[in-house]
C-alpha cells in the first residue's frame, strides 16, 4: 500500500496540542491506534467550531459518513504531539476534513473523514448553507509543498 503524501503543520488552518498520555498506549509501549482517533476527532471538532454547524442532535448537523486513517509512525510516551486539520474538499452536502497526528516534523497519523451535512427532522441528508459554506472555505488545506 503507497505511503500517504503528508503535509507540514504550516499547510493546516487548525493545530492544537495533544499530550500522550500513559493510558494511551498499547501493551508494547506505542500510542494506541484508538487514541489517534480520538486526537483526530479533537481536531475535527477544533475546526469545525467557529463554522456555525451545531453539534447536537437536533435540527441540521453534521454525521460522519466515512473514516479513514493511515497510520505511518509509531508514537511513544512521553511526547507532545500537533493535530493539524483542514478541509480538503466541499461538496453540495457533503465535505472531506484532512487530519494529521504529528511528533515534530514527523506524521504519526493522517485521516480523512467525509462530513454530510445532515437534517435531523427529515433523516436525510441536506445543502450545507451558503454561511457555512463560506466559513469552510477559509479552513482549506494550504497547499505549500
Amino acid at each position: 500500500m503507497p505511503r500517504p503524501t503528508t503535509y507540514p503543520l504550516s499547510c493546516f488552518p487548525s493545530q492544537i496540542p495533544e499530550n500522550i498520555r500513559f493510558n494511551d498506549l498499547d501493551p508494547l509501549g506505542h500510542l494506541n491506534n484508538n487514541a489517534i482517533g480520538i486526537m483526530i476527532e479533537s481536531g475535527r471538532v477544533d475546526l469545525l467550531t467557529p463554522t456555525g454547524i451545531e453539534f447536537r442532535n437536533t435540527g441540521k448537523t453534521i454525521v460522519i459518513a466515512h473514516l479513514a486513517t493511515d497510520f505511518i509512525a509509531q508514537g511513544h510516551y512521553p511526547a507532545t504531539l500537533t493535530i493539524g486539520s483542514a478541509i480538503e474538499k466541499i461538496g453540495g452536502s457533503s465535505f472531506t476534513i484532512i487530519g494529521q497526528v504529528m511528533e515534530g516534523k514527523t506524521c504519526l497519523a493522517q485521516s480523512r473523514q467525509v462530513c454530510v451535512y445532515f437534517n435531523m427532522d427529515q433523516n436525510k441528508p441536506c445543502p450545507i448553507p451558503d454561511d457555512v459554506r463560506h466559513n469552510l472555505e477559509k479552513l482549506y488545506l494550504k497547499e505549500t509543498l
